[in-house]
């Protein structure tokens, strides 16, 4: 049940939450069941940190209609935290829990949106148009872009354009544009 002034967001459920500390930053991540695949997960910093850190897990429903399947999830943020805590309180469905901060977090084996993750880099492509057109360029470097090795509900694809130019003349006569992407998958 949503609460009045929340935007559609209430409290979520959880397998697992789990605290990791690493040079002024803390990562904040919890595993568990959605009630479909619609469903957005979110972890915020509450308002009022008491004794120590406090964490709210939460799930808004996006519109349109979803299979009520329940789906796995894995969901972590990263918040400045200039000295490591030893312990956050994440406030969730069922209460709350008190968590050890620990130097690594052991249940999430990929990147996380917005995580960097050092040692994988960005899948990278370029597309070329004959016609000078961005939009041709970036499709076709889109589609030369390799298949993702990993697929799930929702999962969300970023790219960025790296570099943009053109090869103009030469022995061969070019005359085209071309597109440099990377894509990151969170």
């Amino acid at each position: 049940m949503t609460m009045p002034g929340t935007n559609g967001w209430r409290l979520g459920t959880r397998d697992e939450v789990q605290a990791a500390w690493n040079d002024g930053q803390l990562l904040v991540a919890a595993r568990g069941k959605t009630p479909n695949a619609g469903v957005l997960v979110d972890v915020e910093r509450s308002l009022v940190d008491r004794d120590r850190p406090e964490f709210v897990l939460r799930f808004r429903q996006k519109p349109g209609l979803w299979t009520q399947a329940l789906t796995p999830y894995r969901h972590g943020e990263v918040f400045a935290a200039p000295v490591r805590p030893d312990l956050i309180r994440v406030h969730h469905e069922g209460g709350v829990d008190d968590v050890v901060v620990s130097a690594d977090v052991v249940f999430l084996p990929g990147p996380l949106p917005g995580v960097a993750t050092p040692g994988r880099p960005p899948d990278t492509a370029t597309g070329y148009s004959a016609s000078m057109a961005f939009d041709e360029a970036f499709r076709d470097a889109l589609a030369n872009l390799p298949p993702p090795d990993r697929d799930y509900p929702d999962m969300l694809q970023t790219v960025r354009v790296e570099e943009i130019g053109a090869m103009l003349g030469g022995f061969a006569g070019f005359h085209r544009m071309y597109v440099k992407v990377s894509r990151t998958i969170g």
